[in-house]
């Protein structure tokens, strides 16, 4: 195989690379990168410890404040999030009735009355040429 890319039928292009042809790497390859991100996560974590420990008392303690008011936020999101999931179930359950008169009304279960009503008089002449629909034909045209 060429190094190339090669075009398939809709214009995409796929790099082929030595490996094995379709652009991946062997596992081999992959285990050496992770082992490698690995230490050198290890290697910025001792470094960051060491850099803390040579900072002045007062930024350490600054730091630490920071630390607190952090975690004192993330409770209190904590908190939000809670809340917003209550509403939203309150309102999702609040939202079915019309949910399920929306569907019986766009599968033709259900008619509406006022819509029959007004329908029913101008359509007298044309009710012979027309033919029954029930529901709502698929075309986009319901709101969501």
């Amino acid at each position: 195989m060429s190094d190339k890319p090669v075009a398939s039928e809709h214009d995409t292009v796929v790099e082929v690379d030595h490996n094995d042809g379709r652009g991946f790497q062997p596992v081999d390859s992959l285990t050496e990168q992770v082992a490698q991100i690995s230490v050198s996560d290890a290697a910025a974590e001792e470094e960051e410890e060491d850099d803390l420990a040579n900072l002045p008392k007062n930024v350490l303690l600054r730091l630490d404040a920071l630390r607190k008011l952090q975690e004192t936020q993330a409770e209190v999101e904590e908190e939000f999030e809670k809340e917003r999931k209550a509403l939203e179930l309150k309102y999702e359950k609040l939202y079915q009735p019309f949910y399920k008169q929306r569907a019986e009304i766009v599968s033709g279960a259900k008619e509406v009355e006022a819509v029959t009503a007004a329908a029913v008089e101008p359509q007298q002449a044309d009710a012979e040429t027309e033919e029954d629909v029930k529901g709502v034909p698929v075309s986009g045209c319901v709101p969501s």
